[in-house]
C-alpha cells in the first residue's frame, strides 16, 4: 500500500531529498519521501528498511511522471508524423520540418527526462541490493530491483529507438566521475533482453493487489521483452513470448474504447503498464488529458496541436472498408463523413458532428477552420483541472499492442495463420467494426504476409492514434522519410532528412559536459 500511495497520491508532508547526480545530465536526480524530517535524511540514514526502499522505488516512478515523460510530452510524438501536427509548438516545428539541430530544447529534455529514469533505477538497484538481510527480506528485495530494473529497461529502448548508440549506465553514476562514451546499440538490446529474462520477470508477480495498484507485475515485463524482440526485428522471439500473455487469459480488451482514455478505464484488464496520477495541488497531476466542461464557452481542446485530416480519412467504415477508392465502402456518407465509421475516429478526435449529452456543440469549431480536436484522454466533466493537475493514468502498454506486436511478429516469422487473424479480429471487434458474412470483420482471409503488413500497420495506426506509438514505428519500420515526403502539402509542411533524422542529434549541452561522448563525435550526419 505504500508504493501505491507515493506513486499516486504525492502526500502533504512530501518533500524533496535529492539523493543522485546524474553526470550525464549535470542534474539532481530527485526522490519523492514522506518524512517528517527531511533536513535529516541522508544516505547513512536512508535505507534502512523495506518502507525506505519503496520510497526510493517510488522515485524511479516519480522521474516517468515529469511533464517531460508520461505527464505530457510523451504522448506528443505523434506531431512528428502524418497523425498529427503543432499549432502552437515551435520546438516540435523544428524537428518536424527537419530544422532541428544539436540545441532543441524538446530533445535536450526527453534525453535528461529518460537519463532520469535510469540514474533513479541505478541507485535504487544498487542501494537495496546492498541493504543488509535483517533490513529487507530477500523476496521484497528481488522484487523492489526488478521493478526498478523494469523501468529503466523501458527508458532505454526509448532512448536506444531515438538515439541510437548512447551512453550505458547500468550503476549508480559517480558525480565527481566522467561521463561514458557511446556504448553500441546491439549491445544495450542484449544486455536489456538478459536482465528482463533472468533477473526482471522471475521476481515479480503475476498479478497485484488493488492495494498495490501501479507496481510492476510479470506479465508487464514479458510484454516489454517481446517489444525488445520486435524492435530488434527478431520475430520468432517475439512471437513466442507476446503469445504467452495471450494464452495466459491474464488480460483482455476493455469492452468500451471510448471510455478506456478516462478515469474509468484505469487499472482496467487492458493495462498491463501504467503511470499513475491523481489530481494534486501540491505537485503536479498531470498536463495531457482534457476535461470538457459544456457550462462553458466552447473552445478547442489541446489547442497546440491538431490531429491532421489524413488521420480522419484513413479511418475505415464499419464493414472495415476504406472510405475512399476502388473499394470504398457503400455504408459512408460523403454528407455525413462521421457516420459509419470505425468507432475510434470519434473516440480519438473532436469533430464537427459531435454535441454535448444535451445537443450543445462544446468545442470551438471556428466555423470549419478546424475540422479535429484532441479528443483521446478527455471527457465530459465540469471539475477542470489547471496546471497540470490532471487525474487521468497514461498507458504505456496495453493489451491492444500486445494482441498487434504478436501479430506482426507472428505475420512476419511465418505468415498470417489463423492467430494472426484472430488478434486483429478481436482488435476490430472493439473497434465496432462488423463482423460480415464470412465473420471476417473487413479483412481478406486469403492475404499475403505483405499484405498482412499493410493491414497490422493500419490498425496500429488507428488503435494507438494520439498516443506515442506511431512515431516509433514508423522508425523500425524506416517508412517515416516516405510518409513524410507523401504528406499533403495542403494540410502541413513537413520535411524529413534521410537518413540523417532516423536519429536525433545528441543535445549540446551533454556534448559540453561529458569530454568522452565529445570525442567521440555526434550521430551520424549531424
Amino acid at each position: 500500500m505504500l508504493l501505491s500511495k507515493i506513486i499516486a497520491m504525492r502526500s502533504k508532508k512530501i518533500f524533496r531529498l535529492c539523493c543522485m547526480v546524474s553526470l550525464v545530465l549535470s542534474l539532481a536526480a530527485c526522490n519523492k519521501l514522506d518524512l517528517d524530517n527531511y533536513n535529516s535524511v541522508t544516505f547513512d540514514n536512508f535505507w534502512k528498511s523495506e518502507a525506505d526502499a519503496l520510497v526510493g522505488l517510488s522515485g524511479v516512478f516519480d522521474a516517468y511522471q515529469s511533464q517531460g515523460l508520461a505527464g505530457k510530452n510523451y504522448r506528443m510524438f505523434d506531431l512528428l508524423t502524418d497523425n498529427a501536427y503543432p499549432n502552437n509548438l515551435p520546438e516540435w516545428l523544428e524537428i518536424g520540418t527537419s530544422n532541428h539541430n544539436s540545441s532543441n530544447t524538446v530533445i535536450a529534455e526527453f534525453w535528461a527526462n529518460y537519463y532520469n529514469v535510469v540514474s533513479r533505477a541505478n541507485t535504487v538497484i544498487y542501494q537495496v541490493g546492498a541493504m543488509p538481510e535483517s533490513a529487507i527480506k530477500e523476496e521484497a528485495r528481488k522484487r523492489i530491483i526488478a521493478e526498478a530494473a523494469f523501468l529503466r529497461a523501458y527508458a532505454y529502448l526509448d532512448l536506444i529507438s531515438l538515439f541510437g548508440d548512447i551512453p550505458f549506465y547500468t550503476e549508480p553514476v559517480d558525480p565527481l566521475g566522467e561521463g561514458k562514451g557511446k556504448t553500441p546499440k546491439a549491445e544495450i538490446e542484449a544486455y536489456m533482453i538478459n536482465d528482463l529474462k533472468n533477473n526482471v520477470i522471475p521476481y515479480l508477480p503475476a498479478t497485484v493487489p488493488p492495494a498495490e495498484q501501479g507496481r510492476i507485475t510479470s506479465w508487464a515485463a514479458v510484454a516489454l521483452l517481446g517489444k525488445y524482440y520486435l524492435f530488434k526485428q527478431n520475430w520468432a522471439d517475439a512471437a513466442s513470448v507476446l503469445k504467452e500473455i495471450i494464452d495466459s487469459k491474464a488480460y483482455s480488451l476493455y469492452p468500451d474504447y471510448s471510455t478506456l482514455f478516462t478515469p474509468a478505464g484505469e487499472y482496467s484488464s487492458e493495462n498491463l503498464f501504467e503511470i499513475g496520477f491523481i489530481e494534486s495541488g501540491l505537485d503536479g497531476g498531470e498536463g495531457f488529458s482534457f476535461q470538457v466542461d459544456t457550462n462553458l464557452a466552447p473552445i478547442i481542446p489541446n489547442s497546440a496541436w491538431r490531429p491532421s485530416d489524413a488521420l480522419a480519412n484513413s479511418y475505415p467504415a464499419i464493414d472495415g472498408l476504406p472510405i475512399s477508392g476502388p473499394n470504398k465502402s457503400p455504408l459512408y456518407k460523403g454528407r455525413s463523413p462521421y457516420e459509419n465509421r470505425d468507432l475510434r475516429l470519434r473516440a480519438s478526435l473532436y469533430t464537427n458532428a459531435d454535441v454535448s449529452p444535451d445537443g450543445r456543440k462544446y468545442w470551438n469549431f471556428n466555423n470549419g477552420n478546424n475540422k479535429h480536436a484532441v479528443r483521446k484522454y478527455s471527457w465530459y466533466t465540469s471539475v477542470q483541472y489547471r496546471n497540470n493537475q490532471g487525474p487521468q493514468n497514461y498507458y504505456m502498454i496495453r493489451y491492444a499492442d500486445v494482441l498487434l506486436m504478436y501479430a506482426e511478429a507472428k505475420n512476419e516469422a511465418s505468415g498470417p495463420d489463423d492467430s494472426v487473424y484472430d488478434a486483429l479480429f478481436a482488435v476490430r471487434k472493439r473497434a465496432g467494426i462488423l463482423p460480415g458474412e464470412q465473420n471476417n470483420y473487413g479483412l481478406d482471409l486469403n492475404m499475403t504476409r505483405e499484405a498482412m503488413r499493410d493491414a497490422i500497420r493500419d490498425e496500429r495506426r488507428w488503435e494507438f492514434a494520439l498516443e506515442h506509438q506511431r512515431y516509433f514505428d514508423l522508425k523500425r519500420w524506416g517508412i517515416l522519410d516516405s510518409i513524410i515526403a507523401n504528406l499533403d502539402p495542403n494540410q502541413r509542411s513537413f520535411v524529413f532528412t534521410s537518413p540523417r533524422d532516423y536519429l536525433w542529434p545528441y543535445p549540446q549541452n551533454e556534448m559540453d559536459n561529458n569530454p568522452k561522448l565529445k570525442a567521440e563525435g555526434q550521430n551520424p550526419y549531424w
